[in-house]
């Protein structure tokens, strides 16, 4: 009797302790939707980890992706990207034992300034009576400023038209 209960107690902690091995792995779950709040199908999101480990994974129809880790004591950079949005960036370390979600919401990137050229100063498109006067310091009238104006937007329309 005491040979079966020494058995059952080693049978015991044998279970409790692979218990407590799987539960060291930790999980990252990713919930990721529009601006709107719907779920994104398809983003990309990749993981690069401290101690090598790299993975990438595409969210399902509910927008959710889940990664799992043995090893919950490094740092991971995660990268969530979707064709017509900004690319998310975050960094993270796994939970021990549990799960984790991560709601990333993906807006539409903005607008990156591009290369424009302007060879053309403001004061240039004023006639040359208007020049005279603000050399002199005498302030221009509305009366003034309208062919300065109208050549402005003649300019634009140009600039437009290439």
């Amino acid at each position: 009797m005491r040979v079966s209960a020494a058995l059952s107690t080693v049978v015991f902690l044998s279970v409790l302790s692979a218990a407590t091995a799987v539960a060291q792995f930790g999980r990252v779950t990713f919930l990721v939707s529009d601006a709107t709040g719907q779920p994104v199908a398809g983003a990309e999101v990749n993981v690069e980890c401290e101690k090598g480990l790299t993975e990438d994974r595409k969210t399902k129809k509910n927008g959710k992706v889940t990664f799992a880790f043995a090893d919950a004591t490094q740092f991971c950079n995660f990268r969530i990207s979707a064709e017509g949005f900004a690319t998310q960036q975050l960094r993270l370390k796994p939970p021990i034992g549990d799960t984790q979600i991560e709601e990333v919401t993906l807006v539409e990137p903005t607008v990156e300034a591009q290369d424009v050229e302007v060879d053309a100063e403001g004061d240039d498109f004023h006639p040359p009576a208007n020049i005279a006067k603000m050399r002199e310091g005498i302030p221009l009238t509305d009366a003034d400023r309208l062919p300065w104006l109208q050549k402005i937007a003649q300019e634009i329309d140009r600039w437009r038209e290439q």
